[in-house]
């Protein structure tokens, strides 16, 4: 399974269901710095600049079809 949104390899855990790689259900974004990441959980502040994080988009899972 892929993100939809970002096309990122998703992998089930029990319990949460679908998540990005790093574990996070939501990907988030800095507006100041402009650094995205899928942790889980989600960091208050940016790692990088300790910006506000905002939630980017939520796993969209979507079967990848064979080519």
């Amino acid at each position: 399974m892929v993100c939809q949104r970002c096309g990122a390899e998703l992998r089930f855990e029990r319990g949460r269901g679908w998540v990005h790689p790093g574990g996070g259900t939501y990907m988030w974004r800095c507006d100041h710095c402009q650094r995205t990441g899928d942790d889980y959980p989600t960091p208050t502040a940016c790692p990088g600049c300790g910006g506000e994080v905002r939630d980017d988009h939520c796993v969209l899972p979507v079967k990848q079809t064979e080519r």
